[in-house]
């Protein structure tokens, strides 16, 4: 068992003896009032029963998330990361990953404008081409334009008044 897991397992205890601590039988008890002076100890066995099938319930709930998300193995690979990055640490070979948070961040935004900058550029690519094939059409109706007039001062030339 990795020691993430491990520590994962110790912190679901501690939550479900906290929700205990909170959830006593006195606290149990105030809402049955009637039962706790008809018959305490049937509502005591209630409360045992309660506790145990709650415990049960999320024990079982808890391991399905772990089944489900594999967690144990992705746990286990980060132990391995971190053993692996300590050990480069001491052999003096560090990685460039930065530590700083605002480093950190610093190289998530600079991703986050790489990608944006790249989707800037092919829709400026695109505009471009766009562009291109838009003066393309425009020259091409310009020569027909020209030609149209040179062929109307032929007529108008030929033409006798």
């Amino acid at each position: 068992m990795s020691v993430r897991l491990s520590k994962l397992n110790q912190s679901f205890d501690y939550a479900l003896e906290s929700v205990f601590r909170d959830c006593s039988f006195e606290a149990f008890a105030q809402c049955f009032p009637q039962l706790l002076r008809d018959n305490p100890e049937f509502l005591k066995t209630c409360y045992q029963q309660f506790r145990q099938a709650m415990t049960k319930n999320l024990q079982s709930d808890f391991q399905n998330l772990l089944k489900e998300y594999n967690l144990e193995h992705h746990l286990k690979r980060l132990d391995e990361i971190v053993m692996e990055a300590k050990q480069m640490k001491n052999d003096g070979d560090v990685p460039m990953i930065p530590t700083e948070p605002e480093r950190i961040l610093a190289a998530h935004r600079y991703a986050l404008k790489q990608q944006e900058r790249d989707r800037l550029k092919k829709m400026l690519e695109l505009a471009q081409q766009e562009n291109a094939q838009e003066l393309q059409e425009a020259k091409q109706k310009d020569d027909e334009c020209r030609q149209m007039m040179a062929d109307i001062e032929k007529l108008k030339s030929q033409l006798v008044f």
